[in-house]
């Protein structure tokens, strides 16, 4: 483009590159080379001022172009964009320390600056962008850390900066270079320290990966995402190009899942201060050996590799053993066994690092003054202490929490799990010169929770669904025993409460007041509570659990569960009382433990223990994924088992097995391998193949759960008769379809006392010789424990009495009337046995009854949440054969209430839950209605179906009005926009339905898909 010298000096000006005075004094530098012709030439011109340093390639570009105004955005004057792939759409800009630009203030600060619109905003909206942890990390500063400044707004735009980085990332230095043990230690003490400042900022880094760590000579700098928090993890479809936030990622040959714990195997993992300071050892591994610590050629194999326990380094590598111990302890498979924070990090490699060189002189010591055997001995326990003496906080040998230790006889529930007069040895860093030896060395195994990937699963295997519900609605109603919310009555009425001294149950109690004498663990031992004593009684202590705890096994199942159910089997169909409970349900249970039976391929009575763990749907909408541990009472060889199971081929994975059923569409897995047609079978687990292969790649070994799962599951105890344990989020979410075989009553009532802040809940059960039921709840934080439990404290206390108001609003139903009339009374007898207390940061209730008033409570509780149980007053006095009343209009079925929670969800899943609301409960001769999201539509208007809406929460709102928030919040123009002004593109319209003719369906689609396909706008999206 041809542009004279004139108009090139005005653009400089204009866009604010130089003042008039300057340009003058450019013009006269630029006139001592050029000719006179050249002087008013633009283009050579632009070439000279290049030359002198004066503009940048780049600029002349945009001054040349049609938009030079792009060079001056607020206070900064761009000069080009950062020469580095990792940060594209970043530029290099300056300013004065004014802000202003003239001869006498000069430009002083260099910045690497990044732009935002709303729009690149929401596209970042899966990487969790925070401006408050913009704000806290504009605020952590250090030696080796990459400076943030805080953030401007102009124009609309947020505008993000950072000092700018020199050298080059290790991913691109370490391509084809081997760094030395000294090299290696160096760097990572050295990124260690920047870590540590922000875990001691409470901020999470989130990707401790060689493509963060930027090496000039021997100085290495952490670079770190300003804005956002999930930075890394294993790519899914769209989410795959918007993962890496507001920086890029160039990792070479390596992949992010090299870097990632074990604990992203589970769904929905963040990072935590323990997942960076594992990443950080990965990262010294790679630097040590050129190599990953745990190779594969997919995701799913490396990830599996995280799960096994770690291999040795090549002997090769002459790293001293106290920092060998160091980095296995960085790099351990549980994280309770590992570093908690890059600052306690820090502290053992510094003392790691003293010890191997007070090791090596005093091995010069020993070789020269000849008397080895003293000066070893001697160097040892100096050494040892040393070690001991500023480590005391890595979570290696963890002093005992505060739970107790179960009595083994069952007779004896009085007593306080938390606050019993009970001892436990306790074994401090500096009480044994060893422990910090023994810890590093030896990490504690795997079976520690964590969030896993999403992943890409065939059709779900529908046959387990009535086989999970219907197991579980029996357990289920015993939740009805605490909260009842179901039942609540009127809230302006007293709630009396009787005097049930006349009626009073003893639990047994022990023949003895005195505990057996304490006995300490031996050194190196995990201890605990070994014993109790019998206190007083009292309501502010929980009954002592009726055996010590012996957490469910879950080997062999694939990684990801969200929901477990154990139960016994044989000992059903050998103890004559839980037949006659198992009679009292017949029906609904019944036929599912015959499928049970069937899908193992052993009869009940020889089948000690199934556990069924329930995953994510394939795809989106359809019914969860369920996979099943079988545990025989007897070893049973597997050709008869193969046989049964219609086993026809074999699929090798590494060098495990998989048998393949195909008329069944289910795999196999046998723990005892390799296979060998006769070999005895005592333990196997079966589900869709896609499943069991992720089993078989982290070959069988306990996956992990997610933190709050994995708290409950270690409090788990394998001797009751029942066990369920579960992330409320998933039954209401993804596991939504198994609430179906649930009364809606029941249904309502987990989702008012488990929705909302409830992350994990786990329910056991033991029938004889007494009842015993014990339910736990964990909420976002510990500090929620003490809220949990109070309030389920108060309700359990008016049980009783809210359900003899609610008798009184509405009479029992004739059918069952002589067993409701004994129903309050049932429920206070519960309210007086059930202890309520906070564990550890979990809200514990536990209760203790007869065995025989079980069979009573389940019935009386599953009768009462039905919807017949009661009838209002002038009702007919029937249970079955409604009366159909006049049909709904659709401006009826639009304005009734709904109550929609979640914290978190894509818009088509929140489009989903209110269509799932809006049909429960419909009355007689109501036509359910199709939701439907328009996704041609979404596509045209650039809008992203998978967008999150958060804090969705609403105890009663319209149908009409839910769809009309989610359009109102998953609109892309500004918030707070008018609904009925153009710029509100996203709108909900209800029109006929083409696959059921005469009915109605509902479309979340765009104002422009609805004007071309002339549907009528809703008067709320309506142009006045």
């Amino acid at each position: 483009m041809h542009l004279p010298s004139v108009e090139l000096w005005q653009r400089i000006t204009d866009a604010g590159l130089a003042t008039a005075i300057e340009c003058r004094q450019w013009a006269a530098q630029a006139a001592k080379v050029l000719k006179t012709a050249e002087l008013s030439d633009g283009v050579r011109l632009a070439k000279e001022l290049v030359e002198q340093s004066r503009l940048t390639a780049y600029q002349v570009e945009i001054l040349f172009g049609d938009t030079p105004s792009a060079l001056k955005r607020g206070d900064w004057i761009v000069r080009m964009p950062v020469d580095d792939p990792m940060w594209r759409n970043w530029f290099v800009a300056e300013r004065s320390a004014k802000g202003l630009r003239s001869p006498t203030t000069p430009l002083t600060t260099t910045r690497w600056v990044r732009w935002l619109d709303e729009r690149a905003l929401l596209q970042l909206q899966s990487n969790g962008p925070s401006l408050k942890r913009l704000e806290r990390q504009s605020q952590v500063r250090a030696t080796h850390l990459q400076p943030i400044h805080g953030a401007e707004v102009d124009h609309g735009q947020l505008a993000i900066a950072v000092d700018p980085l020199t050298g080059k990332s290790l991913a691109v230095v370490g391509q084809g270079h081997r760094f030395t043990v000294a090299q290696s230690l160096e760097i990572v003490r050295q990124i260690a320290a920047a870590l540590s400042a922000l875990h001691q900022g409470e901020i999470v880094h989130g990707r401790v990966f060689p493509d963060r760590v930027y090496l000039a000579g021997k100085q290495c700098t952490l670079a770190r995402d300003p804005l956002c928090e999930q930075t890394a993890g294993l790519a899914h479809g769209q989410r795959e190009a918007t993962l890496q936030g507001l920086i890029g990622t160039q990792l070479g040959d390596l992949r992010d899942c090299h870097f990632l714990a074990p604990e992203f195997l589970a769904p929905g993992q963040t990072a935590t201060k323990s997942t960076d300071v594992y990443a950080l050892g990965c990262l010294w591994w790679w630097l040590l050996t050129g190599q990953a610590v745990t190779p594969g050629e997919s995701d799913s194999q490396c990830m599996a590799g995280h799960a096994r326990p770690l291999r040795e380094l090549p002997e090769s590598i002459e790293l001293p053993e106290p920092l060998r111990r160091c980095l296995r302890h960085a790099l351990a498979k549980n994280p309770q066994a590992r570093f908690e924070d890059a600052t306690r990090f820090c502290t053992a490699l510094d003392t790691a690092q003293q010890i191997s060189v007070e090791d090596a002189q005093s091995a010069v010591q020993v070789a020269s003054s000849g008397d080895a055997a003293v000066q070893t001995e001697s160097s040892q326990e100096e050494v040892a202490a040393r070690a001991n003496e500023p480590i005391n906080s890595p979570r290696t040998s963890p002093e005992p929490a505060p739970v107790s230790k179960k009595p083994s006889a069952p007779n004896n529930p009085q007593g306080k799990r938390n606050s019993l007069t009970s001892q436990s040895s306790k074994v401090s860093p500096k009480s044994s010169p060893k422990t910090f030896v023994a810890a590093a060395a030896k990490p504690a195994p795997l079976d520690a929770g964590a969030k896993s990937r999403t992943r890409s699963r065939k059709a779900s295997n529908k046959w387990l669904i009535p086989t999970v519900g219907g197991a579980l609605f029996a357990i289920v109603a015993l939740l009805v025993l605490k909260f009842s919310g179901a039942l609540e009555p009127n809230p302006d009425q007293p709630l009396a409460k009787r005097n049930n001294s006349d009626r009073s149950y003893v639990p047994p109690q022990n023949a003895t007041s005195t505990a057996p004498p304490i006995t300490l663990a031996a050194k190196g031992q995990e201890t605990g509570i070994t014993s109790y004593h019998v206190v007083p009684e009292s309501e502010g202590r929980l009954w002592v659990p009726p055996s010590d705890p012996s957490k469910i096994n879950l080997e062999l199942l694939p990684p990801g569960g969200q929901l477990f159910l154990r139960f016994r089997p044989a000992e059903i169909m050998e103890s004559a009382f839980q037949r006659k409970l198992l009679k009292a349900f017949d029906k609904e249970v019944s036929p599912w433990l015959d499928r049970l039976a069937q899908f193992s391929g052993r009869p009940l009575e020889s089948i000690d223990a199934i556990t069924i763990a329930c995953y994510s749907p394939a795809s989106l909408g359809n019914a969860p994924q369920y996979a099943l541990r079988v545990d025989l009472k007897a070893a049973t060889p597997l050709s008869e088992l193969s046989e049964r199971w219609g086993v026809t081929t074999r699929e090798s994975i590494g060098d495990q097995e998989l048998l393949l059923a195909p008329t069944t569409e289910l795999a196999y897995y046998v723990a005892e391998q390799p296979l060998v047609q006769a070999a005895s079978v005592s333990h196997f687990a079966v589900g869709p193949a896609s499943l069991m292969r992720e089993a078989v790649e982290l070959a069988g070994t306990a996956a992990p759960l997610v933190s709050q799962l994995e708290k409950l599951w270690r409090s788990t105890n394998s001797s009751l008769d029942v066990n369920v344990l579960f992330a409320p989020t998933f039954l209401f979410s993804d596991g939504r379809t198994l609430l179906e075989s649930f009364p809606a009553r029941l249904e309502q009532l987990l989702r008012d006392q488990l929705s909302g802040d409830k992350r994990a809940a786990a329910l056991q059960v033991q029938w004889q010789p007494q009842l015993y039921v014990e339910w736990q709840v964990i909420g976002q934080s510990d500090r929620d424990a003490g809220k949990i439990s109070s309030k389920l404290a108060e309700e359990i206390q008016t049980l009783g009495s809210r359900v003899e108001t609610w008798f009184v609003d509405e009479a029992p139903h004739p059918h069952w009337r002589a067993l409701a009339l004994r129903y309050p009374q049932m429920l206070q007898l519960v309210s007086r046995y059930t202890r309520v207390s906070v564990e550890d940061g979990v809200a514990i209730a536990n209760l203790y009854l007869p065995s025989d008033a079980s069979i009573n409570l389940l019935l009386a509780s599953w009768i009462a949440l039905q919807q017949g149980a009661t009838i209002s007053e002038g009702a007919t006095q029937v249970l079955s054969s409604p009366t159909v009343g006049s049909p709904f209009t659709v401006d009826q079925y639009l304005e009734r209430p709904i109550r929609i929670r979640f914290d978190q969800e894509p818009i088509e899943v929140a489009l989903q839950l209110v269509e799932e609301e809006a049909n429960s409960g419909l009355p007689p001769g109501a036509s359910p209605m199709r939701f439907v999201l328009d996704g041609d539509a979404f596509e045209l208007a650039g809008i992203t179906r998978n967008q999150q809406l958060r804090d969705f929460q609403f105890e009663s709102i319209s149908v009409r009005a839910a769809l009309t928030e989610i359009a109102k919040r998953g609109n892309p123009a500004t918030p707070g926009t008018d609904l009925r002004h153009p710029d509100q593109k996203l709108i909900w319209v209800a029109t006929p339905d083409a696959t059921s003719p005469g009915n109605t369906m509902v479309s979340l689609t765009t104002r422009a898909a609805a004007a071309a396909a002339s549907q009528k706008i809703p008067q709320e999206f309506a142009a006045p």
